[in-house]
């Protein structure tokens, strides 16, 4: 019963950062406390990465626009943006496709550690992602499959093995065929028109 309860808690996230080097979901929970009153079983997790909502937190992702430039140019997309703790766990989930020009960027307060990755649970479609520093640099980029294992704990982590501030989801094959990769920069704006994309594109 209680392994169906952590299961179910667990289905409700999407690329979901992993911390600390764990190598799977079960690894990853620590049990802090359970405890029983009034006959009422209370049970108290604590998982990586995972932190409690506040209440404030909203799955109506942000839009804007997202510039990559690369040496041979630059390609410039429309994103939403998963700015908050709900909004990153959600991320692509459930979604059945991705127009071309489109992704999702994902937005941190602070620099993640090389071990947080992204995992696929419920995820439907294949995808690349870059990982971004602080500067705005591409650091890494994966290719991630959809994990087609009903039990989550069976979806491979995607790590960067570089810390990073912000990730972005895009087609899978996007990157390869427009030669984007580490080294490459990432301008983005919460405005869905910015002048500056132009700019940066020579338009």
């Amino acid at each position: 019963m209680l392994q169906r309860v952590m299961i179910d808690l667990l289905s409700e996230r999407s690329n979901w950062e992993m911390f600390a080097g764990h190598t799977s979901i079960r690894e990853g929970i620590r049990w802090i406390r359970l405890a029983s009153f009034g006959g009422i079983l209370v049970l108290l997790t604590l998982l990586p990465g995972w932190a409690v909502a506040s209440g404030t937190e909203s799955l109506d992702f942000g839009r804007g626009r997202v510039t990559i430039v690369t040496a041979a140019g630059c390609r410039q997309l429309a994103v939403e943006i998963a700015a908050d703790q709900g909004q990153r766990s959600r991320g692509l989930m459930g979604r059945e496709s991705l127009a071309e020009e489109v992704g999702m960027l994902f937005l941190y307060p602070e620099r993640q550690p090389p071990e947080a990755g992204f995992w696929m649970y419920r995820t439907l479609i294949p995808l690349d992602i870059a990982f971004v520093d602080d500067g705005g640099a591409i650091v890494a980029t994966q290719t991630m499959p959809p994990c087609p294992d009903p039990d989550p704990a069976g979806c491979h982590i995607y790590r960067p093995g570089v810390a990073y501030r912000a990730a972005l989801e895009v087609n899978s094959g996007y990157f390869a065929r427009h030669g984007i990769g580490p080294g490459d920069r990432l301008f983005w704006s919460e405005k869905q028109e910015d002048g500056r994309s132009s700019a940066l594109c020579g338009n």
